[in-house]
């Protein structure tokens, strides 16, 4: 039986390979696979003359994004932690409550009305390969996460959290999928636990996801209980090793950052994330120059993978300190270096021919973009890319070869059932979020945003008069003129008292009455 054919024609390209080609280039994909890339188009079309042509001008393709750290139950939990600090929201008794809640066996239909929205959420952004960081539920709710997470076509690598979990990664997976055992909670950590998940990491081939460091506190626990800072601690124990995942790390030291490039460990950055938690940042000038594979993720809240490269390249801009990562770089932590510090980096993360043909595709035939040379290159469509689009203006994605997305819109499902379903469950989470308690300022978590109100200047009125009428205007300075101290001695009392007739009855006597023959000045008040 012959293989499906499939050639996007026209299009412009960012591989982010090795060799980090780009510019307009043609690609063959047979039975989902990338079989070709390069400007033979017309001899492919001679070649298979079954092949479906699929004319891609306008369009820059990419592939698909990699959001290597994520946490699916902030969809829930995000109106309960937006804009507080990371200290405070994890000991909210709402937050705790609703995290057991979620990971409750009588949740199921919950958790998989959650995983379907937030995949789908990924996918509809452009991202085919996501990190996931679940909620600790036993093996079954697991189970129920991971297939919920295939059933949307994105592909996910899965963080183990508990011994349930690692018990249904060791027999109860039914395909190839990724996992990784879990290693954070610094207030928990010791020698014998750490070296139970090395040797369990051995016997079952699941690489190490180490999520220390995140906050200042959890660096210095760990050196207070340990004795030295989390790299040395890392390396004696035998964790640091090529296939290790290290997420966060803000509060990690430059010898803690030599351990990890001499390990070959991959870092996943998650700066947008640490702002809104003000956990910190990482150190990006001492990862600039280091042969430390970065990759990027959400992390909490969010999954605009566009969105965390512009925040990235934007940085620079508030603090020197902080280096200025090139646009294609920052592409390539988001797409290869996600890939490969996931375990996928052979089968996705970059156009290579052999790898799966997991794409995204974004119009740039928009007159509100700005305009690309005749043939442009790397660094032109990288630019574009990180500088000025968005979400917004993915078109269509790929996975294996098929569109998942096609004209911005989600085709494996409908997009109004997903809306609805999850506000059901966000009903059902937050009762308290009801029309009386929004009316009075109330988030879908309870918390009354009247507490801190807005500071809002008033607008002029449009019958302001002359500006000396402004009450306590003339408060701390030096007036002059009989007039003028008699009109200051006046009780404020009374003055408040006047009614608008009164203040205009006051500056018609105020206005003294000009000759005919004598030409007014621009601005005073004509006589009606």
């Amino acid at each position: 039986m012959e293989k499906e054919v499939l050639i996007l024609s026209g299009g412009e390209v960012l591989t982010c390979d090795p060799a980090n080609r780009g510019g307009r280039l043609d690609i063959l994909i047979r039975d989902g696979r990338i079989a070709g890339i390069g400007t033979d188009g017309p001899s492919w079309t001679g070649m298979y003359p079954l092949a479906r042509t699929i004319d891609v001008k306008g369009k820059l393709i990419v592939p698909g994004f990699v959001n290597a750290h994520f946490h699916p139950e902030s969809h829930l939990l995000r109106f309960l932690t937006e804009g507080r600090h990371y200290e405070v929201w994890m000991k909210d008794p709402g937050i705790l409550t609703r995290v057991a809640r979620l990971c409750d066996p009588q949740a199921r239909e919950d958790l998989r009305t959650l995983m379907l929205f937030s995949s789908y959420q990924h996918l509809k952004q452009g991202t085919t390969l996501v990190g996931e960081y679940p909620p600790a539920v036993d093996g079954e709710g697991l189970e129920v996460i991971a297939e919920t997470v295939r059933r949307t076509d994105i592909r996910g690598a899965f963080a183990l959290q508990n011994w349930s979990q690692v018990e249904f990664a060791r027999t109860g997976a039914r395909d190839n999928r990724t996992f990784f055992l879990a290693l954070g909670g610094e207030e928990d950590l010791t020698v014998y636990n750490i070296g139970t998940m090395v040797r369990t990491s051995r016997e079952s081939l699941f690489p190490l996801c180490v999520h220390l460091c995140e906050r200042r506190d959890g660096a210095e626990t760990l050196r207070r209980n340990f004795q030295k800072s989390v790299g040395p601690i890392l390396r004696d124990l035998g964790v640091l090793k090529p296939d290790t995942v290290l997420a966060h790390m803000n509060h990690a030291t430059e010898q803690d950052l030599d351990l990890l490039e001499e390990a070959g460990c991959s870092l996943v950055l998650c700066p947008r994330s640490t702002a809104r938690k003000q956990t910190g940042y990482p150190l990006l000038r001492h990862l600039q120059y280091r042969g430390i594979r970065l990759a990027i993720g959400s992390d909490w809240g969010g999954t605009d993978m566009l969105a965390e490269l512009r925040f990235l390249s934007q940085l620079p801009m508030l603090s020197p300190a902080v280096p200025a990562f090139s646009p294609i770089e920052l592409l390539r932590m988001a797409t290869m270096n996600g890939a490969h510090a996931l375990g996928l980096g052979e089968q996705c993360g970059s156009i290579e021919v052999g790898k799966r043909a997991d794409f995204v595709l974004f119009n740039i035939s928009n007159v509100r973009l700005p305009a690309l040379p005749p043939l442009p290159h790397v660094r032109d469509l990288s630019s574009l890319l990180v500088t000025h689009l968005d979400a917004a203006d993915v078109s269509d994605v790929m996975i294996n070869g098929r569109f998942c997305v096609n004209a911005g819109q989600v085709v494996t499902t409908t997009e109004e059932d997903l809306l609805s379903g999850f506000n059901r469950l966000l009903e059902e989470w937050y009762p308290e979020s009801t029309q009386e308690a929004t009316q009075a300022g109330m988030r879908p978590g309870g918390r009354d945003e009247s507490a801190r109100p807005a500071k809002i200047v008033p607008l002029l009125p449009r019958d302001y008069g002359v500006i000396a009428d402004e009450e306590n205007f003339e408060e701390g300075f030096t007036v002059l003129g009989s007039d003028q101290e008699a009109d200051r001695s006046m009780p404020q009392s009374a003055s408040r008292s006047e009614g608008p007739e009164r203040k205009q009855e006051v500056r018609d006597e105020q206005k003294p009455e000009l000759p005919g023959d004598v030409r007014r000045v621009f601005g005073e008040d004509d006589d009606v």
